[in-house]
Formats: C-alpha cells, structure tokens, sequence
C-alpha cells in the first residue's frame, strides 16, 4: 500500500513527465522519469541520459522551463532539507542521551576501581605488606 506522500510524489511525476529542464553543465533536457529520489534527464547531444537526486538537484543544477514546476521543485528541496534537520536534530539528541548514560557508567566503573583499590591499599598496610 502506498503512503499519501508517495501518491502525491508520483502525480507530481507524472506532471514533470516531458517537461523540458536546464542543466549548468548539459544544457537543455527533458524529464524521462521520476521516483521517489531520482529523476532521470534525457539530455541532446552526446550527453544522453543522468539522473539526478530529485529534488536536490534543483538547488544547484538543475531548472525546469515551467516557472510553477520549478516552484514546486524548489518546495520540495526546502521540505526536503527541513526534514533533514530535523532528523539530524533527533540523532544529536539520541546521541547526547546516550553519551550522558555513557560518561555517568563510566564514572561510576572508576569509583568502584578507586574504592576497591584503597581496600586493597588498606588491607595491605594492615597486614605489613606495605
């Protein structure tokens, strides 16, 4: 079953299908397919077909022609890059939890060796050794 994002993402394929889109490089091509992370570009000339990561390739190479598809792509990227860092705000936290948990197992492993080592310092002096 297919998620409502998805469905969307392949109506917006299918609207992007043949649209005509400017690379820096490549020059002028036309949208063969796109899915849920790459478009592929059929470009003139010796060039031919490349994909590209859709939609991060509208914030640097890529254009379309159609100003509102270009909009559109330009939405995505931004959705795109805010779900990305919210992802990478979730991880951070992940990871400061688990370095706070990490650094108090560790404090506590070295008090335990401190105090069993001053027992054995003790036990020691008691009994002549030192």
């Amino acid at each position: 079953m297919m998620s409502r994002e998805q469905s969307m993402l392949l109506q917006e394929g299918e609207k992007m299908k043949n649209e005509f889109v400017k690379h820096v490089k490549y020059g002028a091509g036309r949208v063969e397919e796109l899915d849920q992370n790459h478009m592929v570009v059929l470009f003139e000339g010796e060039t031919g077909r490349k994909v590209f990561p859709y939609p991060d390739a509208f914030e640097h190479f890529l254009c379309f022609d159609n100003p509102i598809l270009q909009e559109r792509a330009e939405a995505a990227a931004m959705k795109l890059k805010k779900k990305q860092a919210e992802e990478a705000k979730k991880r951070l936290v992940v990871y400061q939890l688990y370095e706070a948990k990490r650094k108090q197992e560790q404090t506590e492993l070295l008090k335990k060796r401190r105090k069993a080592t001053r027992e054995r310092l003790a036990r020691e002096k008691k009994s002549g050794v030192i």
